[in-house]
This record gives structure tokens, C-alpha cells and sequence, in this order.
């Protein structure tokens, strides 16, 4: 019995992860890993059913992530181009604050992956203008993101975990230069503190 599983993470879609990641038993798991149906994987073996849904998992686990800052995304017949969020010092209070809230259930100690879909949806939107590498990204609005979800579904998952990647980068480079930028104050104000 041969059964075809995606060799690499640009063939997982970020909705099929999440299917993948919130099935209820391996049975579903290897359903969704070789888009057989249930009565076609009914009659294999249960170490074939293991070793399908083993081989899913380490396809996943071997992305090393491929960041894209836009991309074409096809969702039916329709393709769109999405666009990360170009300067992140812009971000607004509202795109903060529904990130900061959906990173934390996302992917706390006990990961909700439903909610991968909503946490990409703030980071990746429609490109509304391009010129050269530069683009504008649709303003953000949380009433707005089912518009252009699909998209976001169909999402492979090496540029989701690439951005995973730059983000957590970047979380700490920057928590390393506070804490530098920490140490340099608290220095400083012990000499003043001792030249008095």
C-alpha cells in the first residue's frame, strides 16, 4: 500500500496543518496527511496508520521556514498577492493588541491552531498598491479578515513558519538590545549615584 504524503512543507497548506493538528485521532490525522478518504485508510494496518501520520509530522518539522515579505496565494481560480506588514513600528494599537492577545493563545503552552489563521490574517493582508519591492498592505481591520481568509488558508507552510522565524528573530534582538540599553542606564545611574 503506498501513500503519498507532501515531501515538503511549501506543499502543506497553513489549513491543512491546522486540520492535521486538531484531528481527533490518527485515523483523521492520516485522512488529512494523504486527502484519502476514511474508508480507503479503514483498511490499512495501524502501523501504516502511524507511520503516515509520523511522516506528515516530520514534513512539517523539517520546515526551516522560507520568509516571504509577499507572495501569491490561489484560493479556487482566484490568485491574490499578500503582503507582510512592511514596517511593524507602523503597526497600530488595534493590530497590537489583537496580535499580542492571539500570539498568546495561538501558541501558549497549550497551542490553539485554529487561531494560526487569525494571527497570519494580521500579519499578511492584500497588497493594494505595488511598486518595485515596495507595496501598501490593506488597512486593518478585524471585521475585514474573513474577506481574504481563504487566501490565508491556502498559505504554504514554510512562509508561515518563515515568518514565524523573523518574528521570533526579532522579538530577541529586541529584547536583547533593551536589556543591553537596561544595563547601560543602570550603570550610568550608579556612577552618578556614586559621584554624589
Amino acid at each position: 500500500m503506498i501513500a503519498k504524503v507532501p515531501g515538503h512543507p511549501r506543499q502543506i497548506t497553513l489549513q491543512r496543518f491546522i486540520d492535521f493538528h486538531t484531528a481527533k485521532d490518527d485515523k483523521e490525522r492520516a485522512c488529512i496527511a494523504t486527502n484519502y478518504k476514511p474508508s480507503y485508510i479503514e483498511k490499512w494496518q495501524v502501523p501504516t496508520v502511524k507511520k503516515v501520520v509520523e511522516l506528515f509530522n516530520s514534513v512539517c518539522d523539517k520546515s526551516r521556514g522560507d520568509f516571504k515579505s509577499q507572495l501569491k496565494v490561489r484560493s479556487g481560480f482566484v490568485k491574490k498577492r499578500l503582503g507582510i506588514i512592511p514596517e511593524l513600528s507602523s503597526m497600530t494599537m488595534a493590530e497590537y493588541a489583537d496580535l499580542d492577545d492571539l500570539c498568546k493563545v495561538a501558541f501558549g503552552p497549550k497551542p490553539d491552531y485554529k487561531r494560526w489563521k487569525d494571527v497570519f490574517a494580521i500579519l499578511y493582508r492584500p497588497v493594494t498598491e505595488r511598486w518595485g519591492d515596495n507595496y501598501n498592505i490593506q488597512k486593518y481591520d478585524s471585521d475585514k479578515t474573513r474577506h481574504y481568509m481563504k487566501f490565508i488558508e491556502n498559505m504554504p507552510l514554510d512562509v508561515c513558519f518563515g515568518a514565524l522565524l523573523f518574528f521570533s528573530n526579532l522579538e530577541s534582538e529586541l529584547n536583547e538590545s533593551s536589556r543591553a540599553y537596561l544595563l547601560m542606564k543602570a550603570r550610568k545611574a550608579m556612577k552618578e549615584a556614586r559621584a554624589s
